[in-house]
């Protein structure tokens, strides 16, 4: 058994420096350091209105790659589920209807309610890691910022799929 302890270990129950938080949420870091306040006091689950309505690719546009891509496959998955359901049933249009603000809005708020659990999740996974990895605080902070923060790459990309499907 080692005697010696890890200065830069940071137990997941023990908020970071709010330094290096602002440096991973960057411009809207008082929203998300507040939100990891509420994660750490027990409260994981918080309501973010952006993942409501735009949903995967909020997930996305935080750099949650992989969690936007379960949410956008299941999104997909659960639109031709209920394409074989309405075929084979011939459920009728008002239904379809039904059926799709229904389940807009309880897959809106389960994103809703995810977002911030992951990305918070996200945030302090990458923190641990970026402050064990090396003890030059310039080093950390830069690297903080670019493994947070956001990306536009999935606006550009969603923005130009848009304008291809309106050209053909």
């Amino acid at each position: 058994m080692s005697d010696v302890i890890d200065e830069n270990y940071l137990p997941e129950s023990t908020m970071p420096e709010e330094r290096y938080l602002q440096a991973y949420f960057g411009k809207q870091a008082n929203y998300y350091i507040e939100r990891y306040k509420a994660y750490l006091s027990g409260n994981k689950f918080t309501f973010n209105i952006a993942p409501f309505f735009i949903g995967f690719i909020w997930f996305f546009y935080r750099k949650l790659w992989v969690e936007g891509a379960v949410i956008f496959f299941i999104i997909i998955a659960s639109g031709f589920l209920e394409g074989l359901i309405y075929e084979r049933f011939s459920v009728g249009e008002s239904a379809q209807t039904i059926v799709f603000y229904v389940s807009s809005f309880v897959f809106g708020m389960l994103w809703a309610f995810a977002g911030n659990y992951f990305y918070l999740k996200r945030a302090e996974k990458s923190i641990h890691e970026i402050l064990s990895a090396t003890s030059d605080e310039d080093k950390r902070l830069e690297l903080l910022a670019t493994k947070g923060g956001v990306s536009l790459i999935p606006f550009i990309i969603i923005l130009v799929l848009i304008i291809i499907a309106l050209l053909m």
